[in-house]
């Protein structure tokens, strides 16, 4: 049958010479991508889409054109100068987008200015080592994961009015980094977004933010001073993780839980004054903070998890508070220091564990010798000598 079709067409061909081909033969897509060569450098660009795909660099300061053929530039490609020997670039107004990965690893990059950019993709500027300064243009509204993710020379950032979240890792490892503002405007600060600035010094945060996500400020190893606006509701695990020289710490009234490890290893932490709102003191939430001395947990509290204050060295007291019913295994781990624990009536289960490594401290509780024999330890293990008064208020 196929052949009979082929014999039909030919013959149409040979009798119809004008019949349009486009009636009896496939249509190949052609591209619009090609190299054109402007001012000394050469481009590979799409003429559909406005991009500039890949270069071949003559020079290592370029001037990207308006216009290539007649064709605004609209947009700088996925790779277009990776890996390339760059080091001053300047777009033109009509570009509007830098796609993924458009300038990644470029070592040498010094300066790039994007007067009228809306969105940056993800790891657009990663690995550019030289890059000293960014800033971006209120034009900006997206701004991709890991966009500058390990550029170790940034010292100074502007970002956009118009942004509404700073993405995943978009300035970590940024090692030079040593301030930043975050403007009005922005909701969210992604994972692990600044992770890593380990010169990160000040951070001022707007009331418009209503999330920090996990590990947004790990590592921030010089980090003083963080004052969380009452605006924000959720606070990730391991949000300040090993922030080693963080002294002081304002929480926001809004939060209702210190996920697990938030405070892991800030051993400079001295006090923390807990909002009342708080439910629940994460896992492991205070660990290591081994310069913390006073914490003070407000009647909201019902939960404290496991580790809680594991490692506070420096924690000479604390108050349960009456709400909370049991206290999980190693909470107190190694506080050799703590001489006060009170403990409510309310508290009826408690890990033998619960003070491991803790010596010479005193347990007020609020109940009597029968309360605490009815549901509480028998005695505490791997522990030094402690005391426990009854009946105390």
């Amino acid at each position: 049958m196929k052949k009979l079709s082929f014999v039909l067409i030919g013959l149409a061909l040979l009798l119809h010479p004008a019949l349009p081909t486009a009636l009896i033969s496939p249509v190949y897509a052609t591209t619009a991508t090609e190299w054109v060569e402007v001012d000394g450098q050469k481009y590979k660009f799409d003429q559909a889409s406005g991009a500039i795909v890949s270069s071949e660099l003559c020079s290592t300061e370029i001037c990207i054109p308006n216009t290539i053929n007649g064709t605004k530039v609209r947009s700088i490609g996925r790779n277009a100068f990776a890996q390339s020997d760059v080091k001053i670039v300047t777009l033109p107004s009509t570009v509007t987008t830098i796609d993924n990965c458009a300038f990644a690893n470029c070592p040498n990059l010094l300066s790039i200015k994007i007067p009228n950019v809306t969105s940056i993709g993800d790891q657009a500027f990663m690995n550019c080592d030289s890059l000293a300064e960014i800033i971006m243009p209120d034009s900006l509204t997206s701004l991709g994961r890991q966009a500058f993710k390990d550029c170790d020379n940034i010292t100074s950032v502007k970002l956009s009015k118009s942004l509404t979240d700073i993405d995943k890792e978009a300035f970590a490892k940024c090692s030079s980094l040593t301030k930043v503002i975050i403007p009005d405007g922005i909701t969210i600060i992604g994972e692990k977004a600044f992770s890593g600035c380990s010169n990160l010094k000040s951070v001022t945060i707007p009331d418009t933010v209503t999330a920090i996500d996990k590990e947004a400020f790990s590592n921030c190893s010089n980090l003083l001073s963080i004052a969380i606006p009452n605006s924000v509701t959720y606070l990730g695990k391991l949000a300040f993780n090993e922030c080693v020289n963080l002294k002081k710490v304002s929480l926001s009234s809004s939060l209702t839980k210190i996920e697990d490890n938030t405070f892991l290893d800030c051993a400079s932490l001295k006090k923390l004054n807990i909002p009342d709102g708080i439910t629940t003191i994460g896992k492991g939430a205070f660990t290591s903070c081994t310069s913390l001395k006073a914490i003070e947990l407000p009647g909201s509290v019902t939960t404290i998890g496991r580790a809680a204050f594991y490692e506070c060295h420096s924690l000479k007291k604390i108050a349960i508070p009456a709400n909370v019913t049991s206290l999980d295994r190693v909470t107190f781990f190694n506080c050799h220091n703590l001489h006060a624990v009170s403990i409510p009536i309310g508290v009826t289960s408690m890990q033998a564990d619960v003070f491991n490594n803790c010596a010479n401290f005193k347990i007020y509780y609020e109940g009597t010798r029968d309360d605490w024999q009815l549901n509480l330890p028998e005695r505490f293990v791997y522990c030094g000598e402690y005391t426990i008064l009854y009946n105390a208020s």
